[in-house]
């Protein structure tokens, strides 16, 4: 009798593990997987959309672009659940929300966001989300990385040659 129960719980354990761990863009040699429209990536990009919008007190319309690989069905059903008025990609607004990046680890995820527009500091910023057995994902914390034109951010440090004077730069 133990057995069966036993086994009963593993499978649970498996599936619930396996089946919820995801890299977008993908990571070489990952088994994690890269489809930008499972319904737990539309949700946990609506919560960390949300978030980011009511931290930086953004109104609509907002441009919305999703992870990459996001179906026109993805769209449709995440950009209604946004906070403010959202628009596809393919249109103007205001402010832009980019989401270059998610991550998830069971009941664990991370979104990385480019936020650009009239109204806010253009910036990079990762939220990371929480979730449990049959819950929404609910927000940890937002991590800004700084804005996007701060050069110190932005380029990469001049390579120099091994035999190269100090203070100046290789020819490329």
């Amino acid at each position: 009798m133990l057995k069966p129960i036993a086994l009963a719980g593993f499978c649970v354990i498996a599936l619930v593990g396996c089946s919820t761990y995801v890299n977008i863009p993908a990571e070489d040699g990952s088994i994690a997987s890269d489809d930008a429209n499972l319904e737990r990536v539309r949700n946990i990009q609506v919560e960390a959309i949300n978030a980011l919008i009511a931290r930086q007190r953004v109104a609509g319309p907002v441009k919305i672009t999703l992870a990459p690989g996001s179906s026109p069905e993805t769209y449709a059903a995440v950009l209604p659940q946004i906070a403010v008025e959202a628009v596809g990609p393919d249109r103007l607004a205001p402010v832009a929300i980019a989401v270059t990046g998610v991550r998830i680890r069971t009941y664990n995820g991370e979104v990385d966001l480019a936020v650009s527009g009239a109204s806010v500091v253009d910036s990079l910023v990762t939220v990371s989300l929480d979730s449990a057995p049959l819950n929404d994902w609910w927000v940890d914390r937002i991590r800004p990385w700084g804005p996007i034109n701060d050069p110190a951010r932005t380029q990469p440090p001049a390579v120099q040659p091994p035999d190269a004077p100090a203070g100046k730069p290789a020819d490329s």
